[in-house]
Parts: C-alpha cells; sequence; structure tokens
C-alpha cells in the first residue's frame, strides 16, 4: 500500500478549522466511550535535543499512530505518522507543526463550546463596562466566532468603547 506523504504546505491547503474542530470533537467522544486511547507524551535527550513522542489510536478510524517532534536551541521539527490499525502497515507521515496549532485552537474551542456558560447583556454590561454591546457589519472580522465562521447573534458584539 503506497504511504501519503504530505508536506506542511499540503496540511496548509487541507486542514481547515471546520475541519479541526469536528476531528476534536469525535476524537473526545471516542475517548470517553473508550474505543480510543491517548498515551500521555513521552520525552528523552541528549545534551543538545530533545525528543517528544506522543501516541494514540482510533477503533472506528482504524488507525494508529504518534507525534514525535524534536526540539534543540535552533527551532522544532514536527512529524505525524499514522498505520493501518489492521495490517500496521505505515499509512501517511506528515510534517505537523501547522496540524499541532491548528488541533490545540480546535481543542481551545471545543472546551469553550463546553464549559462557557451563557450570560446575559446585563451581567457582561455590569463585569465589562469598558465595552459596549452595538451592531457590527457582518463583514468585520471581529464578528466571527470562534472559528466556526458564523456572525455574532443578532448582528452585535461586545466591542471596546470608540
Amino acid at each position: 500500500m503506497p504511504v501519503l506523504l504530505l508536506t506542511e504546505a499540503e496540511v496548509r491547503r487541507v486542514l481547515t478549522m471546520d475541519l479541526a474542530l469536528e476531528a476534536v470533537r469525535e476524537g473526545l467522544r471516542q475517548l470517553a466511550l473508550e474505543e480510543a486511547q491517548n498515551v500521555p507524551r513521552a520525552r528523552c535527550q541528549t545534551d543538545h535535543a530533545m525528543l517528544h513522542v506522543l501516541s494514540a489510536s482510533a477503533k472506528v478510524l482504524g488507525f494508529l499512530g504518534y507525534k514525535a517532534y524534536c526540539t534543540t536551541r535552533r527551532g522544532s521539527h514536527f512529524h505525524l505518522t499514522l498505520f493501518d490499525g489492521k495490517t500496521g502497515n505505515m499509512a501517511a507521515l506528515m510534517e505537523a507543526d501547522y496540524l499541532g496549532q491548528v488541533r490545540t485552537g480546535a481543542a481551545s474551542g471545543v472546551a469553550t463550546e463546553h464549559m462557557a456558560r451563557p450570560v446575559g447583556a446585563l451581567a457582561l454590561r455590569r463585569a465589562h463596562p469598558d465595552r459596549v454591546l452595538r451592531p457590527v457589519p457582518p463583514s468585520n472580522p471581529l464578528t466571527r466566532l470562534a472559528g466556526k465562521g458564523e456572525s455574532c447573534p443578532s448582528r452585535q458584539c461586545w466591542l471596546p468603547s470608540p
């Protein structure tokens, strides 16, 4: 079976925040159902570099793999390797710097969805007297909600006072 090889530029072209949010939601759901495993980061080092390895598997997807990155004083290099869950054959190898950044953002977005409680306008006004609730054009990037590309409800957002 051929191995899919993706460069950082190719990952950037295909990975969207919407895809990452859905993948993180599903991954957490699979972890809760014990249909996936996520192994804590392991590290080893020399005098000049440290290797970090994070492995995981997902039965429903039929894959297992690891993200490995090496850090030195000069920087970091991130890679992700996926294996077929039945044959054990390598299925993909990709550069994973951007992938990790987007995954971190998506994890924050999913956590916010589950942890944030609804707050009324009056409570926000009391908590943030330096901000005002006012209409904002939907094309304004400040009207975007946590990576979803949706406009704020009623086209109103909390913005700093002018």
